[in-house]
């Protein structure tokens, strides 16, 4: 009886699921990392020796054990130690500004920092101790045995932060109970088992990663992780879908597209099953997708703070229609469509969704105020469930539960799968004494299908540099959160009710900003095309041959589009080399030596 016990209580957490695939099939293969490999039993092991090591510095059940990781083989065993220890998990990007790190740390109590020594640096300062999983023969010497330890489903799996209206990151709590719930509805809403085989390309960052990380290893299947900057490069995505026999992978649209238009996608006979999320998946996209593909393409929407996902939409072949429903809702959750009296929505009309159910969030980190404004009382006396999380989501409800997507009751926004609050950068902008007041507002880039942010600045251009604003803001902001051009505007348009009138901004004159050095203008065919694609690309009206691409507003996206721009001119670029050579000289350069190689 107590065996059995053991055993039904070990199924109610992620790890004890995993743990009990090692036990059966030892010798799978797990995890498997450019061309290095984990099976179940060496996972199990190692993560074990993780484990055992977190408590021997003294991490108890329900700790927070911070993590600052490159992509890799080292993840998986390190994010399976901390649940074996009883401890969440709390991943912190690897390019996070020190401030936005410092409160995560802080507000989380973090007691260690798993870490590789590439990025140890800082942890002595914070007096936390750590643990270097590339260092040699750390775990050499620690028992590989599991520690026992038991965890409940109703135990904290991991906090993940997010974007914040205060101008502050938001830590959410999640359970293992909400993130169970959800990969065994997948299990069967999909008929996964064993034969899995799902990429990880998300950031560990964003809750995306986490179904991608521990479903296939939850089943039995394989993992398959990309490398670090493998996300942004279309070509090496659809590499791996060959090289790796990948089954299952998730998408946001903005990236979608470029996989789509790559040749060698068609080849790719072991997709079943494609994933979007993150942002609105279009009618245009869709019927793209079929151009290319007849497998399934699932819709996905969920927030943060409901366990990643909770409604789906399966498009097949033939479907038809100007709009791409977000769905309905997965097992054990309750959705609810409330017009602005807090009563039900009418069939067809459009109202704000609130979720309930299994795999909500307990709430923020150390956070009532957020907590008292979006985890709400239920108002339904018949359900099992007594909070509702507001999600500030507008939905309209058809016939059958079907769900449609129509925008925002706030200032969120979705920027390349990025959950942004405007309020965030803006109250960060205000810092700067020379800035005045600060909006900040989503606008399509030049060819329609995706968006970038323009922030408006009530300042003096002769005050204020582009340069300056991007350093002050890299000091606060992940790198995806800079706004992509700044426009100078002498004083803000004020509604009836003396607020700032978002509505009139566009229409007024200003200075957009730029670098304040003196251009230094193209002189070959290719840096004049490169300069040429850039002020298309950007919205910019010159460029110079020094002039920085990321500087100028360029994101991971506009690296896709300029590769695919370059490759319709018969010029060979790769987003790698973008990312490393960042301005137009030296680009041209590296294609001037591709084709005169000496």
């Amino acid at each position: 009886m107590v065996e059995q016990a053991a055993k039904e209580s070990a199924l109610q957490s992620v790890h004890g699921r995993i743990s009990r695939k090692a036990e059966e099939f030892p010798e799978a293969e797990a995890v498997v990392f450019e061309g290095q490999f984990l099976n179940y039993g060496q996972l199990e092991r190692r993560s074990n020796q993780v484990a055992n090591t977190l408590i021997g510095m003294g991490i108890a059940k329900g700790d927070m054990v911070a993590v600052q990781m490159e992509r890799g083989l080292d993840l998986i065993p390190a994010l399976l130690g901390i649940l074996k220890a009883g401890a969440v998990y709390v991943p912190i990007d690897i390019h996070s500004p020190d401030s936005r790190r410092k409160r995560i740390l802080q507000e989380t109590r973090a007691k260690v920092l798993i870490t590789q020594t590439a990025f140890a640096h800082g942890a002595d300062s914070e007096e936390l101790p750590s643990l270097l999983m590339d260092a040699p023969d750390m775990l050499a010497d620690k028992p590989d045995s599991p520690p026992c330890i038991e965890t409940a489903s109703d135990d904290l799996m991991y906090v993940i932060y997010t974007s914040g209206t205060t101008g502050e990151p938001k830590g959410v709590r999640i359970r293992h109970s909400g993130i169970l719930n959800l990969f065994d509805w997948m299990a069967e809403r999909y008929g996964m088992g064993s034969e899995v085989r799902v990429l990880h390309k998300a950031a560990y960052t964003f809750d995306a990663s986490v179904w991608e990380i521990f479903l296939p290893l939850v089943l039995g299947g394989t993992l398959i992780i990309a490398k670090p900057d493998g996300y942004r490069n279309p070509s090496y995505l659809v590499d791996i879908f060959l090289r790796e026999k990948v089954t299952t992978v998730l998408l946001v649209p903005s990236m979608l597209w470029h996989v789509l238009d790559e040749p060698l996608l068609t080849e790719c006979r072991s997709l079943k099953h494609i994933f979007s999320g993150g942002e609105r998946l279009s009618a245009e996209l869709r019927d793209h997708f079929f151009s290319k593909l007849s497998i399934p393409l699932h819709n996905l929407y969920g927030p943060t703070e409901a366990s990643i996902l909770v409604t789906s939409w399966t498009c097949m072949p033939g479907d038809s229609g100007s709009v791409v429903p977000i769905g309905t809702p997965i097992d054990n959750m309750q959705l609810y469509v409330l017009d602005e009296y807090g009563g039900p929505a009418a069939m067809g009309e459009t109202g704000e969704l609130y979720i309930g159910g299994a795999a909500l969030s307990p709430g923020y980190i150390g956070n009532p105020e957020e907590n008292a404004k979006r985890f709400v009382a239920n108002p339904d006396p018949q359900s099992p469930w007594r909070v509702l999380y507001r999600t500030g989501d507008l939905v309209r409800q058809h016939q059958g539960g079907i769900l449609e997507y129509c925008g925002r009751t706030d200032e969120q926004v979705k920027i390349n799968g990025f959950r942004i609050e405007l309020g965030e950068i803006e109250a960060c902008l205000r810092r700067l004494p020379q800035v005045r007041n600060a909006a900040v507002v989503p606008e399509r880039t030049n060819d329609g299908r995706n968006m970038r942010l323009l922030a408006y600045l009530e300042a003096s251009p002769e005050e204020i540099t582009l340069g300056a604003l991007r350093t002050h803001l890299s000091n606060y902001l992940p790198d995806y959160m800079i706004p992509a051009r700044f426009k100078v505007i002498g004083k803000f348009p004020l509604s009836a009710h003396e607020k700032l009138d978002k509505g009139k901004l566009a229409l007024l004159e200003g200075t957009m900003l730029e670098n304040g050095w003196v251009q230094v203008k193209a002189k070959t065919d290719e840096e004049r095309l490169l300069a040429s694609m850039w002020c298309d690309l950007l919205g910019i009206s010159s460029v110079g041959i020094q002039d920085d691409f990321f500087e100028l507003g360029g994101d991971s996206i506009a690296v896709l589009k300029m590769v695919a721009r370059c490759k319709r001119e018969r010029v060979t670029v790769t987003p790698e080399e973008i990312f490393k050579l960042r301005t137009v000289e030296k680009i041209a350069g590296a294609i001037r030596d591709r084709a005169h190689p000496l």
